[in-house]
């Protein structure tokens, strides 16, 4: 599982525009939740399509967690220049 966490509580308006493309367009999307200082996105499948999605919409990506065999590796915030890479890397490990 992913989470990608969004800087910032979006507006409910975009959050429900948002929420339908990445139903849409996102093999494994989960779920779009609103906190009062940030927006979080869960992915089961394609981690670069739900990004993409959210950096279209400018949204500010603040860290993306991924669970793997019960351990979370979190990666904090990155440059889109860095996402273009389309390569996230925890610990030596390719993330998606």
């Amino acid at each position: 599982m992913k989470m990608i966490v969004v800087k910032g509580r979006i507006e409910d308006d975009i959050l429900e525009r948002i929420a339908i493309r990445l139903g849409m367009f996102v093999d494994g999307f989960r779920e779009v939740t609103a906190t009062h200082s940030s927006t979080n996105v869960v992915v089961e499948g394609d981690l670069w399509s739900a990004l993409r999605i959210l950096i279209e919409e400018g949204c500010e990506i603040e860290a993306i967690h991924v669970w793997d065999n019960g351990r979370m590796k979190t990666l904090e915030m990155f440059t889109c220049e860095q996402l273009g890479k389309e390569t996230i890397k925890f610990d030596g490990e390719v993330a998606g």
